[in-house]
């Protein structure tokens, strides 16, 4: 769809990771959310950037047992990198966020 649309669908997907219950994000999950959801990493619209990390970094949380499962979904889908790449990007915000997921989920990787 259209960036207007993807930017829509991304803030209603953040909120129901911040407010939605533990089997609604699980659901986002199976309908394979995470590959276009990862895939808005890459645009230059900071808000946006933001919002989807948050997200992702939501989904992990309440992930659990999934978190593994979640973490590779993550990295085959590329989303890893631009997660890597946003750890550089000059909105302070953005880039601690990046750091954290990384060094929460996916330190134990290399």
């Amino acid at each position: 769809g259209d960036f207007g649309t993807q930017k829509e669908a991304a803030w209603a997907i953040s909120n129901l990771t911040i407010s939605g219950r533990k089997e609604q994000v699980e659901y986002l999950v199976q309908q394979n959310v995470i590959p276009p959801f990862c895939k808005l990493l890459g645009v230059k619209d900071p808000q946006v950037i933001q919002v989807v990390l948050d997200g992702l970094n939501n989904i992990l949380k309440v992930a659990g047992s999934d978190t593994n499962t979640l973490v590779e979904m993550i990295e085959e889908c590329g989303g890893l990198e631009k997660i890597e790449a946003l750890q550089q990007h000059e909105n302070e915000d953005i880039y601690k966020l990046a750091f954290e997921i990384i060094d929460h989920y996916f330190c134990g990787e290399e």
